[in-house]
């Protein structure tokens, strides 16, 4: 499965993604900061088991998170 999100150099935060509803996936920590003076789109891909229902689920981190 892939996830395009957004990261740019400010007002930015984290998100922990993870799978819930059948589906399996290790969860990760999605960055949406980074130190280039631009925004951007970017897709991450992961392992996701197939599964007929599934759910992906982000969760916003609290600043310092």
């Amino acid at each position: 499965m892939e996830l395009g999100y957004l990261r740019s150099y400010e007002s930015m935060g984290k998100a922990v993604v993870s799978c819930e509803g059948g589906c399996k996936c290790m969860p990760w920590t999605l960055d949406g900061h980074h130190d280039q003076r631009n925004s951007q789109t970017f897709l991450h891909g992961w392992r996701v088991s197939q599964a007929e229902d599934c759910i992906i689920v982000v969760k916003v981190l609290e600043v310092g998170g």
